[in-house]
């Protein structure tokens, strides 16, 4: 009977031993690579992204050689952490749009930051692992491209049916938050809720007669790209309490001066390209002085903090409220936004910022910044 009840024993262990050896792709690829680095399995655990994969992971206290190849993720991570010398590699135009007086305050071993691992988001397995990350944050398919053969764990930072740079953010923020075990108590979902409520407060009395809006996305080699529905451009202009005025358009679209002058906004928001000064002083093979905006000198480049406010990052709650200011003056000064945008950086950065500073985020491309 003895001899029975170990005959099953050992039967049972066999059984759990193939069983374990079933576990998913995702496992059985990460285990030797996690050996091999010296992780400690028994630390191991499992998030899943936002692109739906479920991710395995080491302890927080063992990842400390990040690579991020979507530049505005740089500017959540520095929120959450306060700390930004654990990434050793990120994409060139996470500084490259970007305040550079901010930069060397967010990065001081950005000398120390390879940046030249990736073409605009092209890159590949063999080049990532010569770096010797211990992760890899990225935005969807694309940037997934040349990360196919890489064991370590890739984060897709990416939901695929959410564009909205408010909930987006949060997402960021809290996919961070969980991959380095960090409660972040200075949350961004805290900023959303005051830039909300001002707004709603200060927008009350444009509802009946709001402006419309255009966001330029890019205009280089004179190739306009305007941000239509569903961008993010069109979350920026809802917002401040503008009309989108390429609503008819999805997306990032490329459009003709033709149609700019059927939509003739009256105010023009720039992301990339050509900066707003060159639309009032005039663009070779492109004549802006027809529409209202133009003539009306209500074009603005977007400011640049610790990312482009154009894009999601960490200041995008200023975004909105720095719009509302630029189109309606009457109901947001200039100069109390400038208060909030010190506090801001104040309260979530620590960053004491001079006055010259914020000029500087607020008018990224005039002469002399700081």
């Amino acid at each position: 009977m003895k001899k029975l009840f170990i005959l099953m024993v050992l039967v049972s262990v066999a059984l759990l031993a193939a069983g374990c050896g079933q576990n998913s792709t995702m496992t059985e690829v990460d285990a030797p690579e996690n050996a091999k680095s010296g992780v400690n399995q028994n630390t191991m655990r499992e998030i899943t992204d936002l692109g739906g994969n479920v991710v395995r992971l080491p302890a927080a206290a063992e990842l400390n050689r990040v690579v991020v190849i979507s530049p505005p993720l740089a500017s959540i991570m520095y929120s959450v952490l306060k700390d930004t010398s654990k990434i050793i590699a990120a994409n060139p135009l996470t500084f490259r749009n970007a305040n550079p007086v901010i930069i060397q305050e967010a990065f001081p071993y950005l000398k120390e930051v390879d940046t030249g691992f990736i073409k605009e988001f092209s890159t590949n397995a063999e080049t990532i692992l010569n770096l010797k990350p211990d992760i890899v944050f990225y935005y969807g398919r694309e940037q997934k491209a040349g990360l196919k053969d890489l064991t370590i764990p890739v984060v897709d930072f990416m939901d695929p049916e959410d564009r909205n740079p408010v909930s987006m953010t949060v997402k960021w923020e809290e996919l961070i938050s969980a991959i380095f075990e960090i409660k972040n108590e200075a949350s961004i979902q805290v900023e959303w809720e005051k830039a909300e409520k001002r707004l709603e407060s200060s927008l009350q009395q444009v509802q009946g007669q709001k402006l419309k809006g255009l966001m330029i996305f890019n205009n280089v080699s004179n190739k306009i790209t305007v941000s239509g529905n569903g961008s993010y451009g069109d979350y920026w202009l809802e917002m401040s309490g503008l009309i989108n005025a390429a609503d008819s358009v999805s997306g990032e679209k490329e459009v003709v001066m033709e149609q700019i002058y059927q939509w003739n906004p009256d105010v023009i928001y720039i992301f990339m390209g050509a900066p707003a000064s060159d639309y009032l002083r005039g663009i070779p093979g492109q004549n802006w002085s027809l529409v209202k905006a133009v003539k009306e000198k209500r074009v603005y480049d977007m400011p640049q903090g610790i990312f482009s406010w154009a894009s999601p990052n960490a200041d995008s709650p200023l975004t909105a409220q720095w719009m509302a200011s630029k189109s309606y003056p009457d109901h947001i000064s200039a100069e109390k936004f400038k208060d909030l945008l010190a506090d801001y950086y104040q309260n979530r950065y620590k960053m004491t910022l001079s006055d010259d500073l914020v000029n500087s985020i607020l008018e990224p491309h005039q002469t002399g910044k700081p």
